[in-house]
């Protein structure tokens, strides 16, 4: 399944699909190319930045791969409830909320790489498991049509934004 069309998923995922070249022309594809490189690059984060904070107030690296850990649960959750065709809009989630009450700090830097991995793989399988007629199937995510497409291809997306704010101004 292509890149999803615009009329596929909401405007605020804009951002996040722009990460990825109109070029990788199928989920195979982007799991192939995208998963690896993912894995290597957060296996790599020195274990001394950990707890860092690059300005008052901001999420620690701790928290950050936490915050992707809670992002790749709730997409798949999505993917999965609207390629099984459910009819209700699935609600929307506070990701500083969500990292606020996480416990991140009190984790392990190695137990979140792990957990990280272990769920990023699993994220995998799941979007290999859809068929076209799933992928193409439009249900609603905090009241905003989505496909499931779109979704598969958000959540590679969104790590990659994730990977530049983390270059940027945490591990530079």
């Amino acid at each position: 399944m292509s890149k999803p069309f615009p009329q596929e998923y909401p405007n605020y995922f804009s951002n996040y699909l722009s990460k990825i070249p109109d070029s990788i022309s199928s989920i195979q594809l982007l799991l192939k190319t995208y998963s690896p490189l993912i894995e290597s690059y957060f296996q790599s984060i020195p274990k001394e930045k950990q707890d860092f904070q690059y300005a008052k107030n901001k999420w620690t690296v701790k928290e950050f791969i936490q915050h992707l850990i809670d992002c790749e649960r709730v997409f798949a959750y999505r993917a999965t409830c609207i390629s099984r065709k459910e009819s209700c809009s699935l609600p929307p989630f506070d990701e500083n909320k969500y990292v606020t009450n996480s416990n991140a700090k009190a984790r392990t830097f190695e137990d979140l790489i792990n957990e990280f991995i272990h769920i990023r793989k699993s994220t995998d399988l799941l979007f290999l498991s859809f068929t076209d007629e799933q992928l193409l199937t439009i249900g609603k995510a905090n009241n905003t049509p989505t496909s499931v497409n779109a979704i598969c291809y958000v959540t590679i997306g969104h790590i990659l934004h994730h990977i530049d704010i983390l270059k940027e101004r945490y591990l530079s």
